[in-house]
């Protein structure tokens, strides 16, 4: 599984007065002076939260105003909530979208986001710029494609429309727009817009990490294409993640983030090679960085967890597959506890109950661990004989390199 990035490069936050933590404390200084009754009525209409000397604007104020605009049509107003919302929304690197940890929020947030949009009369500022960003960003977490693309789109169309094509948010536009068509499988178009990126990338950044970020998604969808038939995408696949890999390590050193990103995603190209054992190493090799630099709950650990057991079960190591799989799964059922259908906690499953029958056909615990595979077919819904068949093709031997 490639693991598209780190985190999807985004604005900065704009300030909105009001909005800020410093707003709010010059608001609270000034209703200190008028009286707490304000607070208390403010708080009782939902417009704050807080208490004592600590209050801040509550966060269905956003959804207030986003009614009260499309009752008046009052673009004030909807540039209003549209402030709002992206004060509240997570993003940068303290409340990065890309954490689970974040998505409660963003799931009561982003139907506001949409329901802005779907109005007509979401304004063109950079706080509707930001908003479309990061919950195209949530909703591809959550798998729900058709609606990150739709946010994609709308925010790729503002992005052109207020910045010229030498910004890097442009670059960082195309590429987000192809990932998300790729996700629809559009790949033709999908290649396109990534090409795109990369070429204004190397033309005005050419020694950047959004080029190393965008040689890699790059990669990515070169790598379908590859899936899907076509022989030459992975050759350029190839290319386009040793050059991510070389441009990350170089300005973002050999023990960060985004180089176990980019070691990952190499295994996936050495994987569709029919390389596994060498695609465990490289994958390996990403997930010890990524235990080193996040947290243990990290969602970003998944990725690694199942490739490399995958891997290792590919090449005939089904034992050490085992615990790498396991891990995986349990931390996805705990990552997408409300989302109890998502397909990367199914595709966990699936790879155990495959290193199970594997492990049961060696002759290791045959009972038990055919009891555990069929207690996991039952529990997400896959056919425990057919399991049993597909399991024989693992091999019961490590292979060479």
């Amino acid at each position: 599984m490639t693991e598209v990035r780190q985190g999807r490069p985004t604005e900065h936050k704009r300030k909105f007065p009001l909005a800020t933590k410093g707003g709010v404390a010059r608001l609270a200084t000034y209703w200190v002076a008028r009286g707490w009754a304000g607070f208390a009525e403010l708080a009782s209409r939902s417009l704050m939260q807080g208490g004592a000397a600590s209050w801040s604007m509550h966060r269905m104020t956003a959804a207030a105003l986003r009614h009260l605009q499309a009752k008046r049509a009052d673009a004030n107003t909807a540039k209003a909530a549209a402030g709002l919302l992206a004060a509240v929304y997570p993003g940068g690197a303290e409340h990065n979208v890309n954490n689970s940890k974040e998505w409660p929020l963003c799931a009561r947030l982003t139907p506001h986001v949409r329901a802005l949009w779907a109005s007509g009369a979401a304004p063109e500022t950079g706080a509707m710029q930001f908003l479309f960003n990061q919950a195209a960003v949530y909703l591809d977490k959550i798998a729900d494609f058709p609606g990150g693309l739709e946010m994609d789109r709308a925010s790729f169309a503002l992005k052109q429309k207020r910045l010229p094509e030498e910004h890097r948010d442009i670059a960082v536009g195309f590429a987000n727009l192809g990932v998300a068509l790729m996700r629809a499988g559009e790949l033709q178009e999908a290649e396109a817009q990534l090409a795109r990126a990369v070429d204004l990338d190397k033309a005005h950044r050419s020694d950047s990490l959004d080029l190393a970020v965008h040689y890699d998604m790059h990669g990515y969808v070169l790598l379908e294409q590859a899936q899907a038939g076509d022989a030459a995408a992975l050759v350029r696949s190839l290319r386009r993640r040793q050059q991510a890999l070389a441009l990350y390590r170089h300005l973002a050193g050999r023990d960060s983030a985004a180089t176990a990103v980019a070691l990952n995603n190499l295994a996936g190209v050495r994987n569709q090679q029919g390389r596994t054992p060498a695609a465990a190493r490289l994958s390996a090799m990403a997930l010890a960085i990524k235990r080193q630099v996040l947290d243990p709950g990290d969602a970003s650990l998944g990725f690694s967890l199942l490739n490399t057991g995958s891997y290792w079960l590919k090449s005939g190591a089904a034992a050490r597959a085992e615990p790498l799989l396991r891990e995986a799964l349990e931390l996805r059922q705990t990552v997408f506890a409300a989302q109890l259908q998502h397909p990367e906690t199914h595709n966990a499953a699936d790879w155990l109950i495959s290193c199970l029958l594997t492990l049961a056909r060696v002759g290791d615990r045959p009972g038990e661990r055919q009891a555990e595979a069929r207690a996991l077919c039952d529990q997400y819904g896959y056919d425990f004989a057919e399991r049993e068949e597909r399991a024989k093709q693992f091999p019961l031997q490590p292979r060479e390199a």
